[in-house]
């Protein structure tokens, strides 16, 4: 009797830590689905007020470094959960980027591409990191030797590699592309990524279309041109006079002109002030900037 009821107290004792197990389980699969869905996030931004947000962002820097040393010990489920916490004070595009990493990890490739997907989402919907790129400092994002967010980048192209191994190899190619649009410079890496190695596997011709969206990154294609957008009731200018001087103004004060120059550096156009340098995407200047018709020397 006292052998079967031992027996009794191991198995109840095994059962309620699979229920535990299961239930633990379940609670993440539920917040997970509600940080992934489509329209979530949305509100903080639209509905949130600035005091309130500004006090979400810093409640949420410390979940995300939490975060990031429970990722350095390979810990993921932990480093998940804070990137959880983190989301819903803040739905960060960097924070989705590290939740898709871990995600990405374990191998959970479906529900790491609709991490991405929402990095992504929070990437256009505002400029995160547009601070930075004015001599601010963002501490969340990390900046390559040309200035350009490696997490935008790195979002698409762990796209890539993610859409790679489920074999879809032609949304994976149009990630990748994306990716060095965006300034991803690793080139030589892209040819060794085990993670890709569907989308070369495809086409022997996929290696010369890579290298030509590369090399793309560093031609001048902004000669001559003008891109202007509205920003609170005004219009900013971006004149780019010739292949190397440009001129910045606002119609707000046509008198006050900022005279500097520019280069071209993978996709990235670097402009230099006499007091400051500013990096401006040259995909995100063609869907933000509008580009209008410019004379050269013209002061309209």
């Amino acid at each position: 009797m006292k052998k079967y009821f031992i027996l009794l107290c191991v198995f109840l004792f095994i059962n309620t830590n699979i229920q535990s197990q299961n239930s633990g389980r379940q609670g993440n699969t539920n917040v997970m689905n509600e940080i992934l869905a489509e329209k979530y996030g949305h509100d903080y931004f639209e509905k949130t007020l600035y005091d309130e947000r500004v006090s979400r962002y810093d409640r949420s820097k410390t979940y995300f470094f939490n975060a990031l040393k429970f990722y350095e010990t390979n810990n993921l489920r932990a480093a998940m959960s804070e990137l959880e916490r983190a989301i819903q004070q803040c739905p960060e595009a960097v924070y989705y980027y590290h939740y898709g990493i871990c995600l990405m990890d374990m191998r959970d490739y479906q529900n790491a591409e609709r991490a991405f997907v929402k990095a992504l989402q929070f990437f256009d919907y505002w400029n995160p990191f547009s601070e930075a790129f004015h001599g601010g400092d963002n501490p969340l994002y990390t900046f390559d030797q040309n200035g350009a967010p490696q997490e935008k980048y790195y979002t698409y192209y762990n796209l890539a590699c993610v859409h790679s191994m489920m074999n879809n190899l032609n949304t994976s190619f149009n990630y990748l592309k994306e990716a060095l649009e965006y300034g991803y410079p690793y080139i030589d890496y892209i040819y060794k990524d085990p993670d890709l190695r569907n989308v070369f596997n495809r086409s022997r011709n996929v290696v010369n279309q890579i290298q030509a969206i590369y090399n793309t990154g560093f031609v001048n294609s902004l000669s001559g041109k003008l891109f202007e957008y509205e920003k609170e009731n005004e219009w900013i200018e971006y004149v780019f006079v010739d292949n190397k001087n440009i001129f910045v103004r606002s119609t707000k004060d046509l008198d006050n002109v900022r005279n500097g120059t520019y280069e071209i550096k993978n996709y990235q156009i670097i402009i230099r002030y006499n007091d400051e340098e500013e990096i401006i995407n040259i995909k995100d200047m063609s869907k933000i900037w509008k580009e209008s018709r410019y004379i050269p020397n013209s002061r309209r």
